[in-house]
């Protein structure tokens, strides 16, 4: 699991790192620029409802039932 947690970021890093300088065309940039979007969405709607399922109960559980 560890290893497939950083596909994503390796694929969003590859995406960025292929689309600067001059060799790259309009709509490549285009295409890296719509992925990066979506990934960041991805992440950060995974991460709202990880937080609000998983990580604020526990959270709050401390501080509400000591």
């Amino acid at each position: 699991m560890s290893f497939f947690f950083y596909i994503p970021n390796l694929m969003v890093a590859e995406l960025f790192i292929r689309s600067g300088g001059n060799r790259a065309t309009k709509g490549f940039n285009w295409l890296a620029a719509s992925v990066m979007l979506f990934v960041t969405g991805f992440l950060l709607t995974g991460t709202y409802f990880f937080a609000k399922y998983y990580w604020l109960p526990a959270i709050l559980g401390l501080f509400i039932n000591p």
